[in-house]
């Protein structure tokens, strides 16, 4: 595989790796963000908040989560993984349907 080559496989696999850890991901760690009271802070480096988009506190104690669109994450991973391997694709399908029935994290 010369330089070239290399480089595109890079500048594809990087997408690749993120929409798989976004269509994996849960919301379990945002929501004990939004119960985290001012004194333990020193929490949130520990969680893990890829997949919210937005977080909002209200002055009368009411939180507000935004989360990645799932639906949309899967749609893209299957059209780029679609186009390069069907292989791969499966492999995914196979992983998501491991976390989701608590076998595989």
């Amino acid at each position: 595989m010369d330089g070239e080559t290399k480089k595109a496989a890079r500048r594809y696999s990087e997408p690749v790796r993120h929409l798989r850890r976004l269509a994996r991901w849960k919301n379990n760690d945002a929501v004990k963000l939004a119960w985290l009271g001012e004194e333990q802070t020193d929490q949130i480096d520990g969680l893990d908040l890829t997949g919210v988009t937005e977080l909002k506190r209200h002055g009368n104690g009411s939180v507000e989560l935004k989360f990645v669109d799932k639906v949309r994450v899967l749609d893209l991973l299957g059209q780029l993984l679609d186009r390069r391997d069907d292989r791969e694709l499966g492999r995914l399908l196979d992983e998501l349907g491991t976390a989701e029935s608590g076998d595989g994290q």
